[in-house]
């Protein structure tokens, strides 16, 4: 209990500190193309992986067809 007290009377300065970092961080501009490119590249991944299959499917069953 008394360990538990101590941990939370620590974090406060910890968590202002990063909630600054933080909002430092949102005010760059750097961070707002850093969060689009990694947005996109999650989004763009599977997009690509959706064509690939589709385009292999195709073939396939082309071949298949034939």
């Amino acid at each position: 209990m008394r360990f538990s007290l101590a941990a939370e009377r620590e974090s406060p300065p910890f968590s202002g500190a990063g909630v600054t970092a933080m909002s430092t961080l949102v005010a760059s501009s750097d961070l707002d193309w850093g969060w689009i490119g990694f947005v996109g590249l999650w989004l763009l991944i599977p997009l690509l992986f959706f064509i690939a299959s589709l385009l292999f499917f195709q073939r396939w069953l082309g071949c298949r067809h034939k």
